[in-house]
């Protein structure tokens, strides 16, 4: 479960206990599709890479289910929806979520996808709204509502019993973490350039990755080449994130792009001290006094951060009860219910909302 699925299936668990009638279509045999088939209805498709088959079913299915709104949580969804929609006489409106700030291609099928056939766009980011700009999408057509966590489960949270142990986490040291996909993106190698320099600042210092992805191994094989395997672990995302969270003192986020982490926002809920790049929507987030951000891509600014909350302890906790006080600006229940208006206004109106919203 990436940050998107994540923010999917709490969007529909919310829903439906507003009252919403929910269904909720995902991948076959995907994360999001075992995370959230035991509390809201769910159909399996193949979201196939060349969008043949999913659009027709879709379709049937909408058609069936007399749905009042489509809402697209990936480009591929976008996609996929977008076709159906365009198969059927009187389609529902569909609304976009845009997650990244990365620019949107320029090709024909892109700009025809994103410029026609939606009825409103909710970027997750300012950043991720200025992609939506730079490729003619009206600003009228989109509401900036970012990604929201149970802010009350994350400030309570426990970690999982025996997970220290699992982990290797011995008492004494600060624990340093970083939740993200093992993807380029995500600057992991910027983490691990910076972490043997702490490392031989700090010796008990540890650092802990959790994720999984296509850069596992070669992940892996740095570790070795660093010779940092006794502080640096990666370990799978097999425990919720709030069990997980508790462990660390500081919450790294090295990220090269970012639409805005799920993740982050949770570590900040959940009081850590939070350092970040300066990058895509993290900005926007993180304020004055409630975490450290750092140019992407620079291991031995990522460095100092890390050593000066190490050191520091005195502003390691004054920085993790700022972040606990932001986190606190991005509980779910406000998200849904931004996203429950935009609903509202464009069955209501016919359109979507005419103001241009932006982050808290």
């Amino acid at each position: 479960m990436r940050g998107g699925e994540f923010q999917t299936a709490a969007l529909a668990r919310a829903l439906a206990r507003n009252g919403c009638d929910v269904m909720l279509a995902a991948r076959a045999g995907s994360a999001l599709s075992r995370a959230a088939s035991a509390s809201v209805p769910t159909q399996e498709f193949g979201f196939e890479g060349v969008p043949v088959i999913t659009p027709f079913a879709v379709a049937r299915l909408v058609s069936r289910w007399r749905a009042d709104v489509l809402h697209a949580q990936t480009s591929s969804a976008h996609t996929h929806l977008w076709l159906a929609r365009g198969l059927l006489r009187g389609a529902p409106p569909l609304v976009v979520s845009r997650r990244v700030a990365f620019p949107i291609g320029k090709d024909f099928f892109s700009l025809l996808k994103y410029r026609t056939g939606v009825a409103h766009y909710i970027p997750i980011s300012r950043a991720a709204a200025g992609s939506l700009l730079s490729r003619g999408v009206s600003a009228s057509r989109m509401t900036i509502i970012p990604s929201g966590v149970d802010v009350e489960a994350f400030r309570t949270a426990k970690a999982s019993s025996g997970l220290e142990r699992r982990w290797g986490i011995e008492k004494g040291g600060c624990v340093i973490g970083v939740v993200a996909a093992f993807e380029a993106e995500k600057g992991h190698r910027i983490l691990l350039r910076a972490a043997a320099g702490v490392i031989r600042e700090s010796p008990n210092a540890r650092f802990i990755l959790v994720g999984e992805g296509s850069l596992e191994r070669e992940l892996r094989a740095e570790i070795a080449a660093l010779k940092i395997e006794r502080a640096v672990k990666c370990v799978p995302p097999d425990v919720p994130l709030e069990e997980m969270l508790p462990l660390f003192d500081i919450f790294v986020l090295p990220s090269l792009q970012e639409g805005l982490s799920t993740a982050l926002i949770a570590a900040m809920a959940a009081g850590l001290a939070v350092i970040a790049s300066e990058t895509g929507g993290i900005p926007e987030v993180i304020t004055p006094g409630s975490g450290l951000l750092v140019p992407p891509g620079d291991d031995a600014a990522l460095a100092r951060a890390i050593q000066r909350l190490i050191t520091d302890d005195k502003l390691r906790t004054s920085m993790g009860e700022a972040a606990r006080i932001r986190g606190a600006d991005f509980d779910m229940s406000r998200t849904v219910e931004r996203i429950m208006e935009v609903y509202g206004r464009i069955v209501g109106k016919g359109e979507g909302p005419s103001r241009y919203e932006s982050s808290p």
